[in-house]
Order: C-alpha cells, then structure tokens, then sequence
C-alpha cells in the first residue's frame, strides 16, 4: 500500500473533517462491520500514538415518509441483537430526547456525488481472474468508518485466514446473477 501526501500524513483538509460512525444498517454484514470502527477508533490514540478527537454523541435518521417506517422496525431488532441502542421514536418522542430537532415540515435532503454499487453495498474480496489481487470499494462514503473493519478482512484475506466476519454476499460475483444481497437500505 502506498499513501502520498503532500506535507506530513494527515496534515491537510481532510484529517480535519467530521464523520458520522454509525452501526445502524439493514444487513447482518453491515452492522457487524460497522462496529468494529468504533472499537478501533476509541482506542486509536492509545495503539497509534496520535489523537482523532473520536466522540460517541449518537445518530439521527428523520423519517419523511409514514410509509417507510415499517422497513426501520426489523432493522432496529436487528441492530439490537449486536447490542446497538436502536430506537424508533415518533416525532413528538424525538423532541423530547432532542428539543432543538424541528420535526414539523421535514424534507429529504442531500447534495453531492455518492458512489453507489446496484445493491448499495460495499464489494470486498478476493478475485478470482488475478491471482492474489485483493479489492474493497463502493464503500458510498462509509470508507472511514468501515476501514478498520475492511483492514482486518483484506489482512485475513491475504494471509489466508477465514475473516472475523462473514462477508461471502460482498463478493463482486453477486451481480452476475439478478439476485443480488439485499439493498442496503440505510445508507445516508
């Protein structure tokens, strides 16, 4: 691996930004991936030697639609069998727990370009027309949070150890078929 920067590593615009790091997606894969980023991240000014100023203040979805809240109750149980604090809260809960959170008139909202594969989720693995090359991509602006995660996989993968975590439906050979994995549905 070789990373380039044109001063000191980290020293530019981007080891400044903000990130959301989050463990509330809709698939088994996601959420085990997505909680191995905070586990890292906690520890990284202890393994690394440099602090990342990492701070566990939760995460909000604002559900627009009535209509799309049924799809979030099966993804909240599922994030609670990881041990993920996942609530639904109707608009008038939520301004409890947030009183600044303007709930009445909310419209979805996004701007800027976001990669995404047909099925929303990353694709990770080993190929099988090149011999020893290894990809992780389409991460759809999830890369931060997952790296850790998807550091460990590619290492196990190259060192020939079965991953921590079952990741056989990122395979990019799951869209040879129409049946691909399932959507990834939380992916803002």
């Amino acid at each position: 691996m070789l990373l380039l920067e044109r001063g000191a590593l980290g020293g530019g615009s981007t080891a400044k930004a903000a990130g959301g790091i989050r463990s509330s997606f809709t698939s088994r894969v996601n959420v085990e991936l997505g909680l191995r980023g905070p586990a890292a991240y906690r520890t990284f000014s202890r393994d690394f030697g440099t602090e990342i100023d990492f701070r566990r203040d939760g995460y909000l979805y604002l559900v627009t639609d009535p209509a799309d809240v049924p799809a979030f109750e099966p993804c909240a149980e599922l994030q609670r069998e990881y041990g993920v604090r996942s609530h639904l809260l109707d608009p008038g809960e939520a301004k409890k727990v947030l009183p600044l959170v303007e709930t009445d008139g909310v419209r979805t909202a996004w701007a800027g370009l976001y990669e995404m594969t047909p099925d929303r989720n990353q694709i990770i693995g080993e190929s099988v027309l090149l011999s020893r090359f290894f990809y992780a991509t389409g991460f759809s602006g999830h890369g931060f949070q997952l790296g850790p995660a998807t550091g460990e996989l590619i290492r196990d993968l190259y060192l020939r150890r079965r991953p921590a975590v079952d990741i056989a439906e990122l395979d990019v050979r799951r869209f040879e078929t129409v049946d691909t994995a399932p959507a990834e549905h939380n992916i803002v």
